[in-house]
């Protein structure tokens, strides 16, 4: 396996609605599959359901909400929309998702939790911040999943004939992250030839991006470097092409600069 080919594993894959991975950016995406038999011939039904962001960054710990606007893109069903908040237990590692549905202390809510989005409109879904702030940045994603309509009663079998339908669910997940009140992204670098380490001594996190690496004995061939994020506390490997410099450019809450790393 290539250098190239194991830094694009080693990318930020989308945030998936599962307890793995963090995304840098993108939609959040999952396909899940329910099988009924009914009867006579196949049908499917596609659930029409969009977000307009996949990361929401609170500019302080004292900002109280922020707001996503979930978005029906079918012209003719109404979507139904269940609306579920997850603390992100050991952020950048195993990633563990603790649901707030039900907790007395959530530290972060989304209303309404359930929606009726008509046809081609959308419904704003509130995020409100509802803890003292921490010394540490507070992670939480937030799943947005289609509810699937009942099935009609003359769905139901008939007769000996069978029919398989086929409902393929798409639900987004938002990536929400609250800093401390004095937030600050430390970096520290170690190499050893190819390999590559970025840890974070701070607070809050910081998201590697524009990576690039070049030949040193050719300066006109140069390789992207995936985008990550590293978390507080946390840290990221990269296996690099050639043992030369590369480069990232390093965003965090509040600076964006280009670093150079031997």
């Amino acid at each position: 396996m290539s250098a190239r080919t194991k830094n694009r594993r080693l990318s930020e894959r989308p945030s998936q609605h599962t307890t793995h991975g963090m995304a840098a950016c993108g939609q959040a995406v999952l396909y899940m599959v329910f099988l009924w038999v009914l009867c006579a011939s196949p049908m499917m039904v596609r659930a029409e359901l969009a977000i307009n962001k996949a990361i929401v960054p609170f500019d302080s710990p004292f900002e109280r909400s922020k707001d996503i606007e979930v978005i029906n893109t079918s012209t003719t069903e109404i979507l139904y929309v269940d609306v579920e908040v997850m603390a992100v237990i050991n952020p950048g590692e195993t990633q563990g998702l603790r649901s707030t549905r039900g907790s007395v202390d959530p530290g972060l809510v989304a209303t309404p939790a359930k929606l009726a989005v008509p046809p081609g409109s959308r419904q704003v879904v509130r995020i409100m911040n509802l803890k003292p702030v921490d010394d540490v940045e507070r992670v939480y994603r937030i799943n947005f999943t289609p509810m699937l309509r009942p099935l009609s009663a003359e769905s139901g079998l008939q007769g000996e004939t069978t029919q398989t339908m086929v409902q393929i669910v798409v639900a987004y997940q938002a990536l929400v992250l609250i800093p401390p009140a004095e937030p600050e992204a430390i970096v520290d670098y170690k190499r050893h030839g190819q390999t590559v380490v970025f840890a974070n001594t701070g607070n809050a996190n910081v998201l590697l991006r524009r990576g690039k690496q070049c030949d040193p004995s050719d300066s006109s061939v140069c390789v992207e470097l995936t985008s990550r994020r590293v978390y507080p506390g946390r840290a990221v490997e990269f296996e690099v092409p050639y043992e030369g410099p590369l480069f990232f450019t390093l965003q965090s809450l509040r600076k964006i600069e280009q670093r150079e790393f031997l």
